[in-house]
């Protein structure tokens, strides 16, 4: 079944706001807050991920705010076919606990942006407006290296770019040191890793982040924050 709900007709320039959100005053309390902004405008809602896919106004969408509270543990495999279907739409993702392997799993599956429900409203809108610019934006709660993530002009480092927000703690502290010049035989002591582990690591992270030298690697640190620019 399709779900459509009441639509705001969109301005020129404006984003364009599709509310997954499984709870109806929490959907009504959505509109309420991006209406203050006149750059927003909800597009279009649903009540699940399978409405959600199903939606017509999906597909005139810039961005999927999902906060699903009655079935938080739906999973994010809907993520992945919305971004196999429309590659161009943003996905801000809510909830009320965050872990950075959690987030890491979300970022692997398509999610652009994570954010706390108990965050400011501020902090939604500096979201959106990470969003619309074409980078990832986690909660400065999650305490993770960077909130807001340039993703680069081109494809490559756009890829790059989500690539490094979805490693997990232990692949980021590798990928920092090897950024730093560190080797095989240098990670796996730092690491507590035999000499074949810390090689298939970095040979993995090597080709993840289509990084083929130090010097690549230690750019593409930089720029996504793991490493400081001084």
């Amino acid at each position: 079944m399709i779900e459509r709900a009441e639509e705001d007709e969109p301005g020129v320039g404006q984003l364009r706001i599709h509310l997954l959100v499984d709870q109806a005053m929490v959907a009504h309390g959505y509109r309420d807050l991006l209406s203050r902004r006149r750059e927003h405008v909800v597009s279009g809602a649903s009540r699940s991920p399978e409405g959600c896919l199903a939606s017509a106004p999906l597909e005139n969408a810039d961005v999927v705010i999902f906060d699903l509270r009655e079935s938080e543990h739906a999973g994010l495999a809907w993520v992945a076919e919305l971004k196999r279907r429309l590659p161009n739409v943003h996905v801000l993702m809510l909830r009320e606990f965050l872990s950075s392997d959690y987030v890491s799993t979300a970022l692997a599956a398509g999610v652009d942006g994570a954010l706390l429900r108990t965050e400011d409203v501020t902090e939604l809108f500096l979201a959106l407006d990470a969003l619309r610019r074409g980078q990832t934006f986690l909660s400065r709660r999650l305490g993770l290296p960077t909130s807001t993530l340039d993703t680069g002009s081109t494809e490559r480092e756009q890829r790059c770019a989500r690539e490094v927000q979805a490693l997990t703690d232990f692949e980021r502290r590798v990928f920092e040191e090897l950024a730093l010049g560190r080797r095989g035989p240098e990670i796996a002591a730092l690491m507590d890793l035999d000499l074949r582990q810390a090689d298939e690591l970095e040979r993995s992270l090597r080709e993840r982040l289509d990084c083929s030298s130090t010097a690549e690697l230690t750019r593409l640190a930089i720029r996504t924050g793991i490493l400081p620019r001084d």
